[in-house]
């Protein structure tokens, strides 16, 4: 399983904020930009075509070898599903980076911004002039002046070449024959490392941001930024009073109020960091900034309105892509404070509500340290939600995330992911924690009261006061009638525990066919013998990853030949087996076909938290958060079912005895030659590989199989394999998920 969650990376899903107050999934816009559909081997004999021995200051070897590596990973980047292009966030970031290029003409029409679906507060500059910005770094920024000096700083790495001049940096500090680093070398690399971002925070401010006119302190409080990164977008105390209503009143017990003081010293020890520490950063910049005439006080020159709108995008991409991450504490914090500042915005209550299953469900298999932090970690008020995850008790967890699954239903009952979570949720109740609808404590409300409760919407304060007088006077009325007074609401609950969680909803005349008579949903079973699966002889094919490993180093180009040859391979197999197969890859996507294109970054993101939710809690509970927007892409390609494969292949060549000695022995006693030589060198060549075939409707994992094969994977082989995958399919022969994910082990 591991093999299958390290070839699948940088993906992630994420969701767009429109002008209402509506959360919608976010795609790429517009045309594709040609490096996303560039094949690699292209970029790859492009790049070094531009060699120049005297300003590359290397070998062409060393420069070849310098120019496959970053463009594969640049390649694997760009086609991951992570990175976002042609929205309006980017056309923003371009309009900032654009003001900071003008002070540099001589790379201006090299250089491209794209944002990354990630959570990291960070930038970063590939060879090939490419800027990427990190979502969560623009959540946490606080002006665009700020968005400014960081881009500046990046530009100072892609005009001096840092990244190569790292490279090379780094072939001096190997040792000639071993090529092994020491830690001396280690400790001269980082400090060189270091001095290139000293670099770039002093020339991106002299050379760019100085240029600008932006307010120079802005270059100062961005340090802010990266100090405190590792927190939320802001501290807020935790008001666990969320949880309650009239009938249940959250236990005093779970309320963790005091929360370590946030420290985070700015004189950390930065001796094994690619960084300076924060207060030489800051100590740097402040002496640069007092040496310098100040005359500007702008924090916003493109848009200011643009900004915050970026930022709320970004803040609300943050619990997208931490739920999708399984980082449930922190998704679930995060939409707290959002929620906060809009309080009936529908994503973030389904947000909060799936995490609250998500939760419970990790929580009664005992396994919930795979879903939060670790508390000695944390400081601040995220504490307080990741010590009320861990301290409650499974019951009344169980029970919360009904509750809260139900209040969507009841809002938004056509919504059919969250009526399945619903199922699951209340079944989980039943039989997991033992709660049974008798269990649960119900208010004494008479007839009368009940069809009261049923229409009957309690109001805020600040709506209450908003009412006219008259208007108060009959709401009370109606309070009084069905609750007894405001004075004594919760009255009538004294013992506080998990069976009065779901006391008001007994109020909703539907809520007991729900928890009583509503059956498990057949698509969620486990037994996959009554499920009609006739259409499965089409099936969409998720593009295979191939890595080829040659003793611990990535060989990029017979990674890039074994993928080509792999999915020749696919396609034959699969005509051979009539079976109808839809590749979902970036070969053949046409520029304008950007819907094929987000379709590709969403599956390969789904696949990544299906793969590591499933192996983390099985597929009868584990439902990818990400399942809830596949619902078009099933239906226009007309099949739900999947197909995903990854493959490594590793050599290793060892020399049991040193080369030398062997050499020497061969040209004395050249007769025993060949037998020294077969015992010097120690070859080890392993295929390692994983296949899934999902039911994207069901969530069913139907075909499983990871494997590790010793010997050299011919061509032959890997056409067996895909042959006994595509015969199972074709014929359905399909078999439950294995458990306990041992890896089956064979020999060519």
């Amino acid at each position: 399983m591991k093999i299958f969650l390290i070839l699948l990376t940088c993906v992630s899903f994420t969701l767009n904020l429109p002008g209402q107050n509506v959360y919608k999934p976010l795609q790429c816009e517009g045309p594709i930009p040609p490096e996303f559909l560039t094949f690699t081997i292209d970029k790859i004999d492009s790049a070094n075509v531009k060699y120049n021995s005297h300003r590359d200051n290397l070998s062409r070897k060393q420069f070849k070898k310098f120019n496959n590596s970053t463009n594969y990973y640049l390649d694997h980047l760009l086609k991951s599903g992570g990175i976002i292009f042609g929205t309006a966030m980017n056309k923003y970031v371009d309009s900032v980076g654009a003001l900071v290029l003008n002070s540099f003409p001589e790379i201006k029409e090299q250089v491209r911004f794209y944002l990354v679906k990630s959570t990291t507060v960070n930038a970063f500059t590939t060879h090939q002039g490419i800027i990427f910005i990190n979502l969560g770094l623009i959540a946490q920024l606080e002006n665009e002046a700020q968005l400014a000096y960081v881009i500046a700083h990046e530009l100072i790495h892609y005009k001096y070449k840092h990244s190569l001049n790292l490279y090379q940096h780094s072939l001096t500090k190997k040792q000639s024959r071993s090529m092994v680093w020491s830690t001396d070398n280690m400790d001269r690399f980082l400090a060189y490392s270091r001095e290139q971002e000293t670099m770039a925070d002093s020339l991106g401010f002299l050379l760019g941001f100085a240029n600008t006119k932006y307010d120079f302190n802005e270059a100062i409080s961005v340090f802010d930024v990266f100090l405190y990164s590792n927190l939320p977008f802001d501290e807020i105390k935790f008001n666990f009073d969320m949880f309650n209503d009239q009938y249940f009143t959250l236990e005093d017990n779970y309320r963790f109020s005091a929360v370590r003081q946030i420290s985070n010293p700015e004189d950390y020890d930065d001796s094994r960091s690619t960084h300076p520490n924060i207060k030489t950063r800051r100590t740097l910049m402040i002496d640069l900034i007092t040496s310098m005439e100040n005359p500007n006080h702008s924090k916003f020159l493109v848009s200011e309105e643009k900004f915050y709108a970026l930022q709320k995008q970004a803040r609300f991409e943050l619990s997208n892509i931490y739920t999708c991450e399984m980082n449930y504490d922190r998704a679930f914090y995060n939409s707290y404070l959002l929620l906060l500042t809009y309080p009936d915005d529908p994503f973030l209550r389904k947000n909060m509500a799936y995490i609250l299953y998500g939760v419970s469900v990790f929580k009664s298999k005992q396994t919930l340290r795979n879903v939060i932090e670790d508390e000695k970690e944390l400081e601040g008020n995220l504490l307080s939600v990741t010590k009320f995850f861990k301290e409650v008790n499974k019951e009344t967890l169980a029970a919360l995330a009904v509750k809260y699954l139900w209040k969507y239903h009841v809002d938004f009952p056509q919504d059919d992911y969250m009526n399945k979570l619903l199922s699951l949720a209340i079944e989980q109740c039943n039989t997991t924690c033992d709660y049974t609808y008798d269990m649960i404590y119900k208010p004494p409300v008479d007839t009368v009261k009940s069809e009261l409760a049923e229409n009957f919407r309690e109001l805020s304060e600040e709506e209450y006061n908003a009412l006219s007088k008259y208007d108060k006077i009959r709401y009370d009325k109606k309070y009084t009638a069905i609750f007894g007074g405001k004075t004594n609401v919760n009255s009538t609950l004294e013992v506080k525990s998990h069976f009065a969680v779901l006391s008001a909803e007994t109020l909703h005349p539907d809520f007991k066919s729900w928890f009583t008579g509503n059956p498990k949903p057949s698509i969620f079973t486990s037994d996959t013998t009554h499920l009609n699966h006739d259409d499965c002889d089409m099936f969409m094919l998720l593009n295979p990853i191939y890595f080829s490993i040659y003793n611990d180093e990535l060989d990029v180009l017979k990674s890039v030949d074994g993928e080509v040859k792999y999915m020749k391979s696919l396609k034959k197999v699969s005509e051979v087996a009539s079976l109808g197969m839809e590749i979902l890859d970036t070969r053949g996507i046409k520029p304008d076909d950007t819907k094929k294109f987000n379709e590709l970054a969403l599956m390969q993101s789904w696949m990544m938290e299906y793969a590591d939710l499933t192996n983390k809690i099985g597929d009868y509970y584990g439902i990818p958060w990400q399942s809830a927007y596949y619902n078009n892409l099933v239906n226009d390609h007309g099949t739900r079912y999947m197909l995903a494969m990854g493959f490594v292949a590793k050599r290793n060549y060892k020399f049991s005895i040193s080369p030398y000695i062997s050499g020497l022995v061969c040209g004395v006693f050249p007769y025993i030659g060949p037998v020294l030589f077969n015992r010097a060198v120690v070859v080890n060549n392993r295929l390692y590989h994983i296949c899934y075939f999902v039911d994207l409707e069901t969530n069913e994992t139907l075909i499983f199989h990871e494997g590790v094969i010793e010997g050299f994977p011919s061509n032959d082989y890997l056409n067996n394999l895909n042959y006994k995958i595509m015969h199972k399919i074709k014929h359905k022969r399909f078999s439950e998920r294995t458990k306990d994910n041992d890896i089956v082990k064979e020999r060519l």
